[in-house]
């Protein structure tokens, strides 16, 4: 067995490219759900090929107690944005999907709201994207509700004579994540 050193290591690669990501809706609009054939519990494709995991910051305070400078931790922030990216086939269902999604969004209007049937909250859902292993096996999960979707790029088709298959980064805002444990 070879020895582990810092070479080694860098070898691995990046995780997002070497293990595989399930997407699986969680909560889907009503209005979406209506107008597509998707369903919350569906796996739209397991083949994500890459996202961008959720990156927390904390801004740290200095305060001064009887001479002594102390950091304390202050306001926590998170990017409100993720961008995923699929393998899309000639079935063209994420893109019809994500594209009526985010025709109904864009219809909003933030100081008129949306009507006739609510506001933005009635557009908003909930997915879940885990992390497996080169076993398919679970690694962990991490959850993201108050969803929707802000862009669509149909990215570059990709194949021999004809290219069949498109890579779609579709990028969501949501209000908060959280992780599920690590199975």
């Amino acid at each position: 067995m070879p020895t582990l050193d810092i070479n080694t290591i860098r070898k691995i690669g990046d995780p997002v490219h070497s293990n595989k990501w399930t997407f699986e809706l969680i909560r889907v609009p009503e209005a979406v759900s209506s107008s597509s054939s998707v369903v919350p519990g569906d796996i739209l494709d397991p083949q994500v090929v890459s996202l961008d995991l959720p990156r927390i910051q904390v801004s740290t305070i200095e305060v001064v107690h009887r001479g002594v400078s102390v950091n304390v931790p202050g306001h926590v922030d998170f990017e409100k944005q993720i961008a995923i990216t699929f393998i899309e086939t000639s079935s063209k269902k994420i893109i019809k999907f994500f594209e009526a999604w985010r025709s109904m969004v864009s219809k909003i209007s933030i100081p008129v709201g949306y009507t006739p049937t609510g506001n933005i909250n009635t557009l908003k859902g909930s997915f879940k994207v885990t992390m497996l292993n080169r076993q398919l096996k679970p690694l962990f999960s991490v959850f993201f509700e108050g969803v929707f979707v802000m862009s669509l790029d149909l990215g570059q088709a990709t194949g021999d004579k004809g290219a069949d298959i498109v890579r779609p980064t579709i990028t969501f805002s949501y209000d908060y994540f959280y992780f599920d444990k690590v199975f």
